[in-house]
């Protein structure tokens, strides 16, 4: 399913699979149910791929159940703030959780204060999309290819950073990855989610280089504010450019990064 098009078909079926989670546990209830406004919450700071996302499936929830889904962003702790914020609301359906790799998959293993369970205070609704990331670069620092960014890292070891949407997301370990494989050092700037102000900061060259999500940079991209120089998924992306290689190509075989979205 693409993060820019939700079908009317795969939004019945999203509508219908929230409205089966309630009917399992209060027959009654699923029968009136969502009679107020729903409130989805976004982990992440607002104009982020998990942002971008969201809203696209709350407009096509709102047309399908018939009551308006708003968006509420609570960025911080690399999405375990606004996941703690769900887990701690009533259990009744009107407070639901964008997901993502972070909050469910990342957080539980290297958090050491655990602000939530996240297989006991959810119950899962849906998988909504698969979204490759990519490494970008500010258009002013010299390099045109991910070999060239390597080579010049080398160089100049320590010199550059990088920005990631925070500590221990998964574009900084696409990041620390990268690092790894490739041989190569350079500082990490976490921030609050993918999007502004990360973007902002390394558009405006404060930042030279990130690892973000496709969505939240790809029309930077293409205004040509920020320059793509690999994606991170195993092969390229079927909607990006195809001279855009992967990273895999140039450094040791292996390397793969990916973020998903779920209800």
């Amino acid at each position: 399913m693409s993060a820019y098009r939700i079908t009317r078909r795969a939004g019945l079926a999203l509508g219908l699979s929230i409205l089966s989670a309630f009917a399992l546990g209060s027959p009654a209830r699923s029968q009136t149910f969502p009679d107020r406004v729903v409130t989805m919450v976004v982990p992440f700071a607002a104009g982020g791929s998990t942002d971008v996302v969201a809203r696209v499936i709350a407009a096509k929830m709102s047309e399908i159940l018939g009551q308006q889904v708003i968006i509420q962003n609570v960025g911080g702790g690399g999405g375990s703030l606004g996941a703690a914020n769900v887990a701690r609301a009533d259990p009744d359906g009107y407070t639901i959780l964008m997901g993502t790799v972070a909050t469910h998959a990342l957080n539980p293993l290297i958090l050491k204060t655990k602000p939530y369970d996240a297989e006991k205070d959810f119950a899962p609704i849906s998988l909504l999309v698969i979204v490759p990331n990519v490494l970008v670069v500010n258009p002013e620092l010299p390099v045109n290819s991910v070999k060239e960014l390597v080579d010049l890292l080398k160089a100049e070891p320590e010199k550059y950073s990088y920005a990631s949407s925070g500590n221990g997301t998964p574009l900084h370990l696409s990041g620390e990855l990268f690092k790894k494989m490739a041989g190569v050092s350079m500082q990490h700037i976490p921030y609050k989610g993918s999007g502004p102000p990360a973007l902002n900061d390394v558009i405006g060259n404060q930042v030279p280089i990130m690892f973000d999500n496709l969505p939240s940079s790809s029309s930077h991209m293409k205004g040509g504010t920020l320059k793509a120089l690999g994606v991170t998924t195993k092969e390229r992306a079927p909607s990006f450019p195809p001279d855009v290689p992967t990273i895999a190509e140039t450094i040791p075989p292996g390397y793969e990064t990916y973020t998903w979205n779920a209800l």
